[in-house]
């Protein structure tokens, strides 16, 4: 099946429970993740109702095998670090920003999103943006725009050495790279509102 990404919403109880507790952080996820999978009917008569309330009613994003594209066309980069030197601000800088606004690659923001986080597994990949990190990914995000991301799409389509591992030959490929765009939007407009925190998770 390969590698996926994927992403979910947790509260901010359930955030404030990682941090106080990081040694237990494994369980405490391991938990999580079982109660996702409980019926409604079991769901809401369990004592986990009211910790994990909004993890159960907000399903995951799954990003599939694909989070490498959209990270090139938010964030400027591959995550191996071969292909930096095509973002003038990229340029032998370490890849731990969060956000770069007004991007000398088209003046809009680079958004840092799929690998920017606190690690908070001993035992998997998985990582932690905070509410207030949420939003300011959010602010970004609308700010690109559906618009800002195609043309970002076809730039590289049209450039002289277009990153080879991409899918071109698909007809469809921008539209369905941009509909993951539209999904992350929505996802991190609707985690902002709620002020709720992001966890990621790479999963083999």
């Amino acid at each position: 099946m390969g590698i996926t990404m994927y992403l979910q919403q947790i509260s901010l109880s359930t955030l404030e429970t990682l941090e106080q507790f990081p040694e237990q952080s494994d369980l405490i996820l391991e938990l999580l993740e079982s109660v996702m999978e409980m019926p409604e009917s079991e769901f809401y008569t369990s004592a986990y109702k009211e910790q994990f309330v909004v993890e159960w009613e907000k399903p995951e994003l799954d990003l599939q095998k694909h989070f490498t594209e959209i990270n090139y066309f938010l964030a400027g980069y591959i995550e191996e670090g071969s292909e930096t030197f095509r973002i003038p601000e990229l340029k032998g800088k370490e890849l731990d920003f969060l956000v770069i606004n007004d991007s000398k690659y088209d003046g809009l923001p680079l958004v840092n999103l799929i690998w920017y986080g606190l690690p908070i597994s001993k035992t998997k990949c998985q990582w932690l943006q905070k509410p207030e990190e949420v939003i300011t990914i959010k602010d970004a995000l609308l700010t690109i725009s559906e618009s800002g991301f195609r043309a970002r799409i076809q730039r590289e389509m049209v450039s002289e050495y277009p990153y080879p591992d991409f899918m071109w030959e698909e007809e469809e490929f921008p539209d369905w790279i941009t509909d993951y765009y539209n999904q992350l939007t929505y996802y991190y407009c609707d985690a902002a509102k709620a002020y709720n925190a992001m966890l990621i998770t790479l999963s083999v």
